[in-house]
């Protein structure tokens, strides 16, 4: 484990990763929850707080203008910020929704359903582009996933999207297991779908094809499991008429 998170750091001080310290907290805030209070969690906890200190000493040396950037005054202002990204007119993190809200869905139609599944889409070229983006882009609401999500299909499509990823974990949560090398399976699930509920409303990274369908693939592992086991019993959906 302690190479795991020592490698794991020094990628994340090389390349700025910056969210990747507030992710290990919850991974293990979540993994402390799940455990039962033992030598072994204080032992974890000993272990991730000095791996997250040398790794924050780390940005610091080789980044100075990273210097403060994870005193509480900076972290709730990065969170909550409402600075725009691109532009002085745009969305931010804590008023992409309230944006969207406002500029985009005009109608309460709009604001329950949104403007259309792929009419905010946009690609490298420009005929898959979508007039919507082409017309709004500045407002960077294509950057995170939550904005995107809303403008397309509305309240409904963002409720949707949400309780998915919770169902996702409660499954987790639920599965039952047998061997321990399926109960780190069940751990690594529930983790990826606290990150990925989070991340609906950090960043794009459920979108983008190099990250969206592995985390998809990791969510997929209870339901892999019990259906190997057999735990789990195999549901059908009828209609009558």
């Amino acid at each position: 484990m302690i190479t795991t998170l020592s490698g794991a750091m020094y990628m994340a001080v090389l390349s700025e990763l910056k969210i990747f310290y507030l992710e290990i907290v919850l991974l293990f805030l979540v993994l402390s929850f799940l455990y039962r209070k033992s030598y072994k969690v204080i032992t974890m906890a000993v272990i991730v707080g000095v791996i997250t200190m040398i790794g924050i000493w780390g940005l610091y040396e080789f980044f100075p203008k990273f210097d403060g950037y994870f005193n509480l005054d900076n972290i709730m202002n990065n969170f909550f910020s409402k600075e725009s990204y691109g532009s002085y007119e745009g969305l931010s993190r804590s008023t992409q929704l309230s944006y969207v809200w406002n500029h985009f869905l005009s109608t309460w139609k709009l604001k329950w359903f949104g403007i259309g599944f792929g009419n905010a889409e946009y690609s490298g070229l420009r005929i898959f582009t979508s007039p919507f983006y082409l017309k709004n882009w500045q407002s960077s609401y294509q950057w995170f996933c939550a904005s995107f999500i809303f403008t397309e299909t509305g309240i409904l499509g963002l409720l949707v999207n949400g309780v998915i990823y919770i169902n996702y974990i409660y499954t987790a949560f639920k599965a039952k297991v047998i061997e321990s090398q399926e109960f780190s399976y069940k751990i690594i699930a529930m983790l990826i779908g606290c990150l990925a509920l989070g991340n609906l409303f950090y960043d794009q990274t459920l979108k983008i094809e190099t990250s969206g369908y592995l985390v998809v693939c990791i969510l997929s592992f209870p339901y892999i499991i019990q259906k190997e086991t057999g735990l789990v019993e195999e549901r059908r959906l009828t209609f009558r008429l």
